[in-house]
């Protein structure tokens, strides 16, 4: 009979430790399924903020495209202001030769002037 009770006994500790690693295995499958949902929920929040940041990064991209453009407008009218500057320039030099001409041909007339006054003097006197 006392081997009867030590079977016994011995049965009930290993029920015991078999519950007790049971209700481990719960309380682990538990914690697992604990650990999966944070991490599942991390992984959304991250890829929120990772589509955050796309939205942010094409809109930077839309505002560099819109500098290129207007640094590309400028860059022309640059251009366009240092062709009118040097427009302007020959234009300038052309109205100083044209001024030295007229001048010329004034004093070209004059001279003229006076030789023909000078002939119709002579003119009158024969």
């Amino acid at each position: 009979m006392n081997i009867f009770k030590d079977t016994k006994r011995r049965t009930v500790e290993i029920l015991d430790y078999v519950n007790y690693k049971f209700i481990d295995y719960i309380d682990a499958d538990n914690i697992f399924e604990q650990f999966c949902k944070d991490f599942n929920e991390e992984i959304a929040r991250l890829q929120a903020q990772v589509n955050g940041y796309k939205g942010a990064i094409e809109e930077i991209k839309e505002k560099d495209k819109r500098i290129k453009t207007l640094e590309d407008k400028l860059n022309i009218l640059i251009i366009e202001r240092s062709a009118n500057l040097e427009t302007i320039k020959v234009l300038t030099e052309d109205v100083i030769k044209l001024q030295e001409k007229i001048k010329k041909l004034k004093k070209d007339y004059g001279k003229q002037t006076n030789l023909f006054t000078q002939q119709i003097r002579q003119y009158e006197k024969i």
